[in-house]
């Protein structure tokens, strides 16, 4: 009859001379809940308890961790990024005939961003990245391909 729901975040970045370093990792239950925008992706659709299962008159927890790097090397006015995280979700779902199974979805990106100043205050920002939602596997037997994508572009970026 409770649903908790919370999240850990812990991040730092460090910068050595033109090469920097950004790290954050997260943890947390239940943390679909809260509308952060993590449904976007399979291991994020599975991170709330709608999925989940009463057990013994309590609603099972849905754990989820994740993690990003972003490393960068500074080329006068050009700043390349590599990025690479995973989103990981595990729930206890309802077992077709009654019965409750485990659901684990772990999803992940890796990306090239590349800040380019061209001005003052004026900047473009070619970006590729690529999806890995992975596979949604359940109980011992179900593992469905969740597929693959890209999303490429360019943002012009305006600063006052």
């Amino acid at each position: 009859d409770k649903i908790r729901t919370f999240a850990g975040s812990i991040g730092a970045r460090a910068g050595f001379g033109p090469f920097g370093v950004a790290v954050e990792g997260n943890w947390g239950k239940n943390m679909g809940n809260t509308r952060m925008g993590m449904g976007g992706s399979p291991s994020g659709s599975g991170a709330g308890f709608a999925n989940a299962t009463m057990v013994n008159n309590k609603i099972e927890d849905a754990e989820t961790w994740s993690y990003w790097v972003d490393l960068s090397y500074k080329f006068g006015p050009v700043t390349p990024h590599f990025i690479f995280g995973q989103q990981k979700s595990s729930n206890k779902i309802g077992a077709a005939g009654g019965g409750i199974q485990d659901q684990d979805v772990k999803t992940q990106m890796i990306g090239f961003s590349v800040p380019i100043d061209l001005a003052k205050g004026f900047r473009i920002r070619p970006e590729f990245m690529w999806y890995d939602d992975g596979k949604d596997k359940i109980g011992n037997g179900t593992s469905t391909n969740m597929g693959k994508f890209a999303i490429y572009g360019v943002q012009f970026q305006i600063t006052f």
